[in-house]
């Protein structure tokens, strides 16, 4: 069973990037003055609380066999969690009372805590070298340097996946919220399809004939790109 440590290094890496989105999120609308999240103890870093059977494990798990079939070993995972519970009517806080304001504001709270939680990750780099690295044996090193890696790649894949404009996705609301009134609250109501929207872009389309992955043809280079600068902004050249 050699691809049993990518596989424990795929799921961790799953769970802590899922769990820092989901509380950053709980984290902004709280801010926004809707308590929500709180009351239904979705703030909390235990991910169990988080996880969504489609998003957390199926999908997941399909990407991971794949991987361990194709390469026999899982390079990147990515999925998404448990919706976090918030009433928007309760964003008093919001700029100037503008609701549509305040959920694109804490819609952008869970790509940029991925983000700064794959920089913290990589700064973690160093740190864990010079630790551990008199301590554990080669193998046993090459397996935390891996793991470091998986939470970077899948915080990233999971930060870009949730800004694809597509409500319920973050980034559909962030657009929302950006967008003139007029166009703004139509988008929303793409919200009840858009998870069968993803769904089908993500695993139906590709399936039809080459060219046509086209969220994996925007999110590749993206995740390349975002890589590098996180790479860079700890230190790594």
């Amino acid at each position: 069973m050699s691809w049993l440590p990518d596989l424990i290094q795929a799921i961790i890496a799953l769970a802590l990037a899922i769990t820092v989105r989901e509380v950053a999120v709980g984290y902004a609308a709280r801010a926004m003055g809707d308590s929500t999240g709180t009351l239904a103890g979705r703030i909390t870093l235990n991910p169990i609380k988080h996880a969504d059977p489609i998003g957390t494990v199926i999908f997941p798990g399909i990407l991971m066999a794949g991987q361990l079939a194709t390469l026999g070993r899982v390079d990147a995972v990515f999925g998404w969690p448990k919706r976090m519970p918030m009433d928007i009517r309760q964003f008093h806080r919001a700029p100037r009372g503008d609701l549509l304001a305040g959920l694109g504001m804490v819609s952008a709270a869970g790509p940029l805590a991925n983000f700064f939680f794959a920089w913290l990750m990589a700064l973690l780099v160093w740190p864990v070298g010079w630790g551990l690295g008199g301590m554990l044996s080669a193998d046993s090193m090459q397996w935390v340097y891996g793991l470091l890696v998986m939470v970077i790649r899948t915080s990233i894949l999971i930060g870009l996946f949730n800004l694809l404009p597509i409500p319920p996705l973050d980034g559909g609301y962030i657009l929302a919220a950006v967008l003139p009134r007029e166009l703004g609250v139509p988008l929303l109501h793409l919200e009840k399809w858009g998870g069968f929207i993803v769904l089908g872009l993500l695993i139906v389309l590709p399936r039809l004939g080459p060219g046509l992955d086209v969220i994996g043809d925007l999110l590749r280079p993206a995740a390349a790109g975002v890589l590098r600068a996180v790479l860079w902004a700890a230190g790594h050249g």
